[in-house]
């Protein structure tokens, strides 16, 4: 009966330590996509010194959202010109 006790109180441990670390993993998860979030909006800022200054930088962010969503989301003065 003690052995099963044991055992029981083992896995109610690990239920807790699993729940402990899916907790802290999502919260985790939340704030990366948070931060990419908050990355993305600063790339397409409306300012257009942001807009200039973040496609010097983001480049091939750039090219992977134009393919990705079919169209394009700013464009640089390079291409405002041609």
């Amino acid at each position: 009966m003690a052995q099963d006790n044991a055992q029981h109180e083992m896995i109610h441990y690990v239920i807790i330590f699993l729940g402990f670390t899916n907790f802290t993993s999502g919260f985790y998860l939340g704030i990366r996509l948070f931060d990419a979030g908050w990355g993305l909006n600063q790339l397409f800022k409306v300012d257009e010194k942001h807009k200039i200054k973040n496609w010097r930088c983001n480049k091939n962010l750039y090219e992977m959202t134009k393919k990705h969503t079919g169209r394009i989301l700013f464009e640089s003065k390079e291409e405002k010109n041609n």
